[in-house]
């Protein structure tokens, strides 16, 4: 039987409080900051932490998940009960790094997957970004539709935060996954 169990916002720790089969709101300094971690997946959901327990699985709680015998790193929204396939070390370091994938035999990676839905790779998270071999800048925005564009020139650069702000990803980084995109900003 599956049981999911509810967390609440400790001195910045997750403490397990109530069992059962409920999704319940964090406190809104919580909210925020797991706003920042799903922003790839949806920028407008109301963020909810919460605990999975399968009937043969450890206690997991909402994040970055991968099975011990796979390469692959998966970012899991647990109020829609969504994952998606995080693109690669580039996009992994963006969301805050490996230190924070959870890793599963394959049984219960198996299991844990199985009552979610996957829907593709992630999207990356607003600002600018060039992959690493290749000139183009591209501007990742929200505007009330994620959207993206080609910055064309160094004043446009400038416009959006500057030169140290672009971040440099792996060159198989798909900027425009999940987005509209526009030939120039």
């Amino acid at each position: 039987m599956n049981r999911i169990k509810s967390f609440t916002l400790i001195s910045s720790t997750l403490i397990a409080s109530l069992a059962g089969v409920t999704l319940l709101s964090l406190p809104s300094q919580a909210r925020n900051r797991c706003r920042t971690l799903w922003e790839h997946l949806d920028p407008t959901m109301q963020c909810q932490v919460t605990e999975f327990r399968g009937s043969s699985s450890p206690a997991v709680t909402g994040g970055y998940y991968k099975s011990t015998d796979r390469p692959e790193v998966y970012a899991v929204n647990f109020t829609n009960l969504t994952y998606c396939h995080v693109q690669n070390p580039s996009q992994m370091n963006a969301f805050g790094g490996f230190n924070q994938v959870k890793r599963f035999t394959p049984t219960v990676a198996n299991e844990f997957f199985s009552s979610k839905k996957f829907v593709g790779e992630c999207r990356w998270g607003n600002g600018l970004y060039k992959r690493q071999h290749h000139p183009e800048v591209f501007h990742l925005f929200d505007n009330g539709t994620p959207s993206a564009c080609w910055v064309r020139t160094s004043n446009q650069v400038r416009q959006f935060g500057g030169w140290n702000k672009v971040r440099s990803v792996d060159d198989s980084s798909d900027l425009k996954v999940g987005r509209t995109f526009s030939e120039q900003c």
